[in-house]
């Protein structure tokens, strides 16, 4: 996690606990998540973040923490489920991204880099 003025920039996976707490997020359960908890901590800590930008696992605590907070979110390669008909231009995705290969309604581009379509 990283703040700089009223940003709040949140990694996603960075450790096997984190692997270990991906069933948090189907369940609706991402609050008990460590991620989720090392959040709330830097947004009490940074009272003026108003934007959560996150990445992959970090892209739904990003959103939780707008739901909770209120504020902007931007999100790339979200593990989400849409439809093509529902936009959700706030939302990244590349091309070919196994992570958010069905968030259809997130806006599409070329991977930087074709041997890690998922990265940021």
């Amino acid at each position: 996690m990283f703040v700089s003025g009223n940003n709040m920039y949140i990694a996603g996976t960075d450790s096997l606990r984190d692997v270990s707490q991906w069933h948090l997020i189907p369940l609706g359960q991402i609050k008990r998540s460590d991620i989720y908890k090392r959040a709330v901590q830097y947004k009490e800590y940074y009272p003026e973040v108003d934007t959560y930008i996150g990445h992959s696992y970090g892209a739904v605590v990003a959103e939780h923490l707008q739901s909770e907070y209120g504020g902007t979110v931007r999100t790339k390669g979200a593990p989400y489920i849409s439809s093509p008909f529902e936009s959700h231009p706030e939302r990244q995705s590349n091309l070919f991204d196994p992570v958010s290969f069905a968030d259809f309604g997130a806006s599409r581009s070329l991977p930087s880099n074709w041997m890690n379509p998922h990265g940021y």
